[in-house]
């Protein structure tokens, strides 16, 4: 009220945000037959090979959400994508049409079909650069000196407002970020200290960009934690805390870099060198076990398979040949390398003592600069009795082409100790994590119960509080002793002392056995 003017600025730039950075109708398109054939190959594989039920539902769901005009908005663009789109769509996938697929397999090319069809068509347009006065005429003339770049109250450090970096103006090129099915547009906003701070504009579910939230103030927690302790300080071990800003209930910038790159695109750049088309893997893996007796729940034929891919169509040098590519000069190499090792560790760690799973190559990503490895949609999950829960027979991902870059070398000595001096610092503040952990497993399982129905008044919050209460205090149990789990145990007389690492030796040892590697989902891609 005291600055309407600043007010309106900022009410002015956020309504430029969510009306002028939406993805177009084809890559939104795009999006949802990328996640169709995920769905696909995560359906349980049988000898009939039929469409389950629950993906035709879905299927029906992606075409009234497309393909249903709604003639008061006055869309053109919308209206003439349906005109264009909507009758061989429709033809193709309805389940009541006489085209549909009676088979997954049939249902897979055809989605790969339209996916090569609106891959070129998104890139043709390629929109990698856009200009901003065309998207917005409005920010490419914005210039203040009272709004500040945002994310800067979100660190550990102690805000100084006078020295804040105010917005200055909008970097003229904007590039649309495309990645795993997504499309977002990067603006870049330059700040009065001449730098240049990138955002991506993502439009996101609200329980996803509080989960973000939480996850930031754990970074933030345990990096406080290991600066004061010495084997962690000695050994610069800090997680990288991924900036998140809310900016309405389904829209939020998040801080990037140019330089960040997931592990999914290094593979598909090595599959367009190599000339292999990148679903290759799941598919050969959909072949093999297709034809064997039982299936996926033959453990044999699914080593078979993953033994296949490997020596066949995956090859363990592809991250390794990419950082060869990217970092050249031998000294600056070798400090990539121990730096990668040592964020994979603490990745890894953090994966493993929160059991947080599901980490598929486009969640991991890291600095082509520092070798920092950032995390995306990293969270726990929660099952029906609102406990942590994952059934991943590795603890954390350390597949083949991370160890041959890494090399036995590094794997051996920085992986393990790094793993062992954070699991001593935790174990140091377990007073204090633990009644951090009970603040932040309350909070998320509020956040994930909201998604589950609808959020109750204040007498009912106390209520479902007070239900919680056990399964908060189990949760957080089940954390803290898997930190005491990777300690050694106090050893037998009768028996020679075990290594100091012998159990972080062990955990290693079973994130890289191939017999559990191939017990995980195809979609994880144990082969990389």
């Amino acid at each position: 009220r005291s600055h309407p003017t600043l007010m309106t600025e900022v009410e002015k730039m956020l309504d430029e945000f969510s009306r002028r950075f939406k993805p177009e109708p084809e890559e939104e398109l795009l999006g949802a037959v990328h996640a169709l054939i995920l769905k696909c190959f995560k359906q349980q594989l049988s000898r009939d090979d039929k469409v389950p039920h629950v993906l035709q539902t879905t299927i029906k769901r992606v075409c009234r959400k497309f393909f249903t005009p709604d003639p008061k908005m006055g869309n053109k663009k919308h209206l003439a994508f349906v005109q264009k789109y909507k009758r061989s769509f429709e033809h193709d996938f309805l389940p009541e049409g006489s085209r549909f697929p009676l088979t997954l397999g049939i249902l897979l090319r055809k989605l790969k079909r339209w996916k090569a069809h609106l891959q070129y068509k998104v890139g043709e347009r390629s929109q990698i650069y856009l200009r901003l006065e065309k998207l917005s005429p409005y920010l490419i003339r914005f210039q203040s000196y009272d709004i500040e770049i945002p994310g800067q109250y979100l660190t550990d450090q102690e805000p100084q407002v006078d020295q804040n970096v105010v917005l200055h103006r909008f970097h003229p090129d904007v590039k649309v970020h495309h990645t795993h099915g997504f499309s977002h547009r990067r603006i870049g906003m330059r700040g009065n200290d001449g730098k240049r701070y990138s955002f991506l504009v993502q439009y996101s579910i609200s329980h996803i960009t509080r989960s973000d939230e939480r996850m930031m103030q754990v970074y933030v927690l345990f990096n406080r934690m290991m600066a004061k302790y010495k084997e962690t300080r000695n050994r610069n071990l800090v997680f990288h805390v991924p900036l998140v800003v809310p900016l309405t209930h389904r829209l939020r910038l998040m801080q990037t870099n140019e330089a960040h790159v997931s592990l999914e695109e290094v593979y598909e750049q090595s599959c367009a060198v190599r000339r292999v088309d990148p679903d290759q893997p799941l598919l050969t893996y959909r072949e093999i076990l297709h034809k064997v007796e039982g299936c996926e729940q033959n453990a044999k034929a699914r080593l078979k398979a993953y033994d296949t891919i490997c020596n066949t169509v995956v090859p363990d040098y592809i991250l390794a040949r990419f950082i060869d590519r990217v970092v050249q000069a031998p000294d600056q190499y070798w400090a990539f390398k121990k730096e990668f090792a040592a964020q994979i560790a603490i990745s890894g760690f953090l994966s493993y003592i929160m059991n947080i799973g599901d980490r598929s190559l486009y969640k991991l990503s890291f600095s082509k600069k520092s070798g920092r490895i950032i995390n995306s949609e990293f969270y726990p999950a929660y099952n029906a009795y609102y406990l942590i829960d994952c059934q991943e027979s590795v603890p954390f991902r350390l597949t083949r082409n991370i160890t041959t870059f890494l090399t036995p070398l590094l794997v051996d000595g920085i992986v393990s100790s790094v793993l062992t001096a954070a699991n001593s610092c935790l174990l140091r503040n377990q007073d204090v994590i633990r009644n951090y952990l009970c603040l932040f497993i309350r909070d998320d399982l509020l956040s994930w119960n909201s998604t589950k129905m609808s959020m109750p008044d204040d007498r009912g919050q106390r209520q479902l509080e007070s239900q919680l209460r056990d399964k908060i205090r189990n949760n957080v149990s089940l954390i803290i002793k898997r930190l005491h789990v990777l300690m050694p145990s106090q050893s037998d007389t009768k028996n020679p002392p075990m290594p100091m690492n012998y159990k972080v030796s062990q955990l290693i040892k079973d994130a890289t056995d191939k017999e559990r590697l191939c017990m995980m989902s195809s979609t994880w891609q144990p082969w990389f």
